[in-house]
């Protein structure tokens, strides 16, 4: 007999993905929000450093980050929403507004209201090692990003960071304080399978409207509750991969492992009103070559890409993103082709500055070694951060561009890098290299955009690591005050370009057998930006005793046989060191040097003069006394 039978599959319910948030502890004590988030200057910049670094640091061989910008909005946004378990958290975040940091989380949750629009940020970085570690025990990558608060598990001392705060950055970014991780780890501990996924959010302390407290944190993912209490833990495998992919931050194949960075409602806190993702995406380019160019143009073995990408496309940062850059690297790759001096523009000099770093708590030895400044002659069009020494060490991150425009009236214009640690040769380093990238790394301050005496520094090592730093400026400012002040040749002529192009004029006491009076040397001009620079010393070699004296300076246009045709005036006119007094009296500048007696350096520069002129200029210096 023929009998009729149902089946049914008998699937296990699912884990239950929401919000979690921490209660007010016992002590009912409240914070306003994320403590890190205040260490930092907010701008694109810090995010990108920031960003960019800690990828860098993560490598495991040939690393690549990539920026993609893009908008959601209708049926898209809801689908978005609903994936993020948006009724929870929403009523989180009005909850929040009432805090001290909740009036941008206010706005922002009106503006998404009017125009149903989200801006979302992914970072993506690739070949690096992921959010490894285990959910709530020991010390891991994971642990760091996503759930401590001023912890670093960054093991080598040459990383980029080493505080911890730098992730703070990404809440910052956040319109709604929120952030999404989404991991292929490169290594499992037991129970783990690839990919991981968990989100946080970082708001002030707040009560809902059922009177229950919060202490402002919370995270999103797989909601557990036993002895320790009610969190979220990471949602793992084939849950995590879908809800990735409605957030939009699946990982192909090719990405290997790493992790994708969601910033929900992504926008820069220091501007008026929401950019558009065309500003943004080409302010994420020009940071990233200007932080990063060594490491991604520069040092050989730590090959670095950075992609930026919009819903019109993306492709791979260039030097061209910011051009202003190219000097830099120019002059760090031309490390070994350097000259004795500068003559012309493009001409490098490279000079090894010695440093001692200080040993190691409670006993360690001191360690002796160098890093090298490359000093590159600038042509007269590349004005852009002329001046400055980019320092960077291991890593490849600037940490600062020094400005050093005043290093001499009398200097060559210039871009100088100081690569330090395993930056200073890549292609051998030394013990000495480890160890000098190993202090500066802990004389950086949180925003890692300088070197200067810090805790860690007192913390880590012995006495003497403040007169270091100190000791390195002082022989950098001096090795390249040499390379970029032109060297006293006593009798010699002016180059013959100078000669042809800017005669010069000497006059002052009538010639005599005695020895003269006054000394001037180094007078050179040059012709840029509309109007002539001219640079020069002059210096007392036989005053009477007490005697004062004073100097003139003008400048006029000569005819072919150097007869005098009219008076250029002068503009601006300095010396160093700073005089007593200085005039510019009818276009003529004149110093009132008293009782001076050592070289005085000048620079000035003439008034713009009417383009397509082509004239020979004469520059006139005299000496008086008495």
């Amino acid at each position: 007999m023929a009998a009729n039978r149902g089946t049914i599959a008998l699937v296990p319910p699912g884990p239950e993905i929401d919000w979690v948030f921490d209660p007010l502890p016992p002590s009912r004590g409240r914070r306003g929000g994320e403590p890190a988030g205040h260490a930092f200057r907010h701008h694109i910049d810090a995010f990108v450093r920031e960003v960019v670094q800690n990828a860098n640091d993560q490598r495991l061989g040939d690393a690549e980050v990539h920026f993609r910008l893009r908008t959601v909005a209708g049926a898209a946004l809801e689908d978005f929403l609903g994936a993020l378990a948006w009724p929870t958290l929403e009523a989180h975040l009005r909850a929040a507004v009432k805090s001290p940091s909740g009036r941008a989380i206010a706005d922002a949750l009106s503006a998404l209201q009017e125009h149903e629009e989200l801006t979302l940020l992914q970072i993506e970085d690739r070949n690096t090692v992921g959010l490894v570690g285990d959910e709530l025990e020991g010390e891991s990558n994971f642990r760091a990003l996503a759930r401590d608060v001023l912890f670093s598990h960054k093991q080598d001392d040459t990383a980029g960071g080493s505080y911890g705060l730098g992730k703070s950055v990404l809440w910052t970014f956040s319109e709604f304080r929120t952030v999404v991780f989404h991991s292929v780890l490169s290594k499992h501990e037991r129970g783990q399978v690839s990919p991981r996924l968990i989100g946080r959010a970082e708001l002030g302390s707040h009560t809902l409207p059922n009177g229950d407290g919060f202490q402002g944190p919370g995270w999103f993912g797989r909601v557990v509750e036993d002895d320790r209490g009610r969190r979220a833990e990471s949602v793992w495998g084939v849950a995590a991969r879908q809800i990735a992919a409605k957030l939009g931050i699946d990982r192909r194949d090719e990405a290997g492992t790493g992790t994708s960075i969601l910033v929900v409602g992504f926008r820069d806190p220091t501007t008026d009103e929401a950019q558009s993702i065309t500003v943004l995406s080409e302010a994420f380019r020009s940071a990233t070559v200007r932080h990063f160019w060594p490491a991604l143009f520069g040092i050989p073995g730590r090959p670095l890409v950075v992609w930026v990408a919009t819903p019109d496309g993306g492709s791979p940062v260039r030097m061209r993103d910011a051009p202003e850059c190219e000097p830099f690297q120019q002059c760090y790759a031309q490390r070994a082709d350097a000259t004795d001096r500068l003559e012309r523009p493009g001409d490098v000099v490279v000079r090894e500055i010695p440093v001692e770093v200080p040993g190691l708590r409670p006993k360690g030895k001191a360690v002796r070694g160098s890093v090298r400044l490359c000093v590159r002659h600038a042509a007269d069009a590349e004005t852009r951060l002329q001046g400055h020494i980019a320092l960077f060490r291991g890593p490849g991150m600037v940490v600062t561009y020094r400005d050093k425009r005043r290093i001499a009236l009398a200097a060559r214009p210039f871009h100088a890098v100081l690569a330090c640690g395993l930056a200073r040769a890549p292609e051998a380093p030394t013990e000495a290299d480890r160890a000098i990238d190993a202090f500066l790394r802990a004389a950086e301050p949180p925003g890692h955009d300088a070197w200067h005496p810090t805790d860690n520094l007192r913390q880590r090592y012995q006495r003497g690591f403040r007169k270091a730093i100190d000791d390195l400026f002082r022989a950098v400012d001096k090795a390249l005050r040499e390379i970029v002040v032109p060297s006293p040749r006593h009798g010699a002529p002016g180059p013959d370009l100078l000669r042809r192009r800017f005669p010069v004029g000497r006059s002052g006491t009538p010639p005599r057998p005695e020895p003269p009076v006054f000394t001037i040397r180094d007078l050179e001009g040059r012709f840029g930006a509309g109007r002539w620079h001219f640079t020069g010393t002059i210096s007392p070699e036989n005053l009477p005793d007490g005697a004062k004296w004073r100097c003139t300076v003008r400048l006029f246009e000569v005819d072919a046989d150097g007869k005098e045709v009219a008076p250029i005036p002068i503009e601006t006119f300095e010396t160093d060191p700073a005089a007593a007094a200085v005039h510019i009296d009818d276009g003529r500048a004149t110093v009132d040097a008293g009782k001076h007696r050592s070289v005085l350096h000048f620079a000035g520069t003439s008034n713009p003069l009417p383009a397509g002129d082509r004239i020979t200029v004469a520059l006139e210096v005299e000496g008086h006394h008495g």
